[in-house]
């Protein structure tokens, strides 16, 4: 996947939650991906971990 398809893609879906008020949810193992979540999970063995949220 190239750069600019990756940054284009993380612009959509923040103008969909920001402009409609549309809940997303990434499912991911990329750091870079979740750094642009205002909250983040951490699941291990199907029980919720860690929260973090700015």
């Amino acid at each position: 996947m190239d750069l600019l398809f990756h940054f284009t893609e993380h612009l959509l879906l923040t103008e969909m939650n920001e402009r409609l008020d549309a809940t997303v949810l990434m499912v991911t193992h990329d750091a870079f991906s979740a750094s642009y979540c205002r909250r983040i999970l951490f699941i291990k063995d199907g029980k919720i971990c860690f929260r973090f949220g700015r």
